[in-house]
């Protein structure tokens, strides 16, 4: 291309194939390794609301029993919109309330 075409005659760069240019720059942090944080998810008492998947790390079940216990209203979680978080201190008291002992007799 000639450098006296208009800037409108001009063919867009690309980042790659089939890709165009992106418009804005890239900020500094994306790209050099670091991970940018959430913002912290608080409940009333000041703990840290949890997500499906902590929250299922933490009771060592899978995502998907957990998905089962909410739509089951077997467990207490917070919706804001289509989020989903927990507060862990009510799962756990839920859980215990909800407890059925069976022993086995040997």
């Amino acid at each position: 291309m000639s450098d006296n075409m208009s800037p409108r005659n001009k063919k867009l760069e690309t980042d790659g194939p089939g890709r165009k240019a992106s418009a804005k720059p890239r900020s500094p942090e994306l790209g050099t390794g670091q991970i940018k944080q959430p913002k912290p998810r608080h409940t009333g008492n000041g703990e840290l609301l949890a997500t499906r998947q902590e929250m299922a790390a933490k009771l060592g079940w899978s995502v998907r029993t957990l998905d089962r216990m909410v739509k089951g209203r077997m467990l207490p979680y917070v919706r804001a919109g289509r989020l989903v978080r927990f507060d862990p201190g009510r799962v756990m008291a839920a859980l215990h309330r909800n407890l059925e002992v069976k022993e086995i007799q040997s």
